[in-house]
């Protein structure tokens, strides 16, 4: 998109109020966002609208690499939770289906009297099936 002065794109320079806080600019091209902030006082905040702006948005979610299909143009990943998640649900799977999870320090153990109870009413109960 190449804009021009006369561009509807640029109607927010008409759009200027003494309450307005701040303009919130969502993947516009970046020369229009450039001219727009360069020509207004208000804060710009930019979604894929280019560098000239005065802040940035960045979903988290993709900040993180946690999303699901084709991110959009602007989406830079500063880390990957994604493959952290996958790679943690995997192991643990891997655990569970080997026995290995969870060990005997992780589980809960009866007192020592309790367990001993149970033992006897469990002995009773197998030779009760005799």
């Amino acid at each position: 998109m190449r804009a021009t002065l006369d561009d509807p794109a640029l109607s927010y320079f008409n759009f200027q109020e003494p309450l307005l806080s701040g303009q919130l600019h969502a993947a516009e091209t970046r020369s229009v966002h450039g001219v727009i902030t360069a020509e207004i006082e208000t804060p710009t905040i930019g979604i894929g609208a280019g560098p000239d702006c005065d802040g940035q948005v960045l979903v988290f979610h993709d900040l993180v690499n946690l999303t699901f299909g084709q991110p959009a143009k602007f989406v830079r990943h500063y880390g990957d939770a994604s493959a952290l998640i996958t790679q943690s649900i995997l192991a643990f799977k891997a655990d569970v289906v080997s026995h290995r999870f969870p060990n005997d320090a992780e589980s809960y153990h009866l007192p020592k009297e309790t367990q001993a109870a149970l033992e006897t009413v469990l002995h009773r109960k197998q030779a009760l099936r005799r």
